[in-house]
């Protein structure tokens, strides 16, 4: 699997593999899991910057920082690595942006 080469690559630069690396398959996975939800909701923040809604996407912004910050206070200190990658793959942003552009100018951008 992917994450396996790319932990190998980061153990493999070194003469023997270290411990501190090898709890890093999981959060690696979740951030993958991330990315690929920002691919599925499609271009939602360029689209909100071209139809002039600007300002709902800096409130967008803000409020998902707020939801994130209170994520990785709640989740990090309990879990560890694993609360601060799950409060990272948060995706209130991209949702919400979702849901702004479809009521704004009717256009749905994702692919689910």
């Amino acid at each position: 699997m992917l994450t396996s080469r790319i932990a190998g690559l980061a153990s493999s630069s070194c003469a023997a593999p270290r411990p501190a690396f090898t709890g890093t398959k999981t959060p690696l996975l979740i951030l993958l899991f991330c990315q690929l939800a920002r691919v599925l909701f499609g271009p939602n923040v360029p689209l909100l910057t071209v139809i002039e809604a600007q300002k709902q996407n800096a409130m967008l912004a803000v409020s998902a920082l707020i939801v994130r910050v209170i994520a990785n206070v709640l989740l990090a200190p309990a879990y560890g690595v694993f609360g601060a990658a799950i409060a990272v793959a948060t995706v209130f942003w991209l949702l919400s942006c979702s849901i702004v552009l479809a009521r704004i100018a009717g256009l749905r951008t994702d692919a689910i």
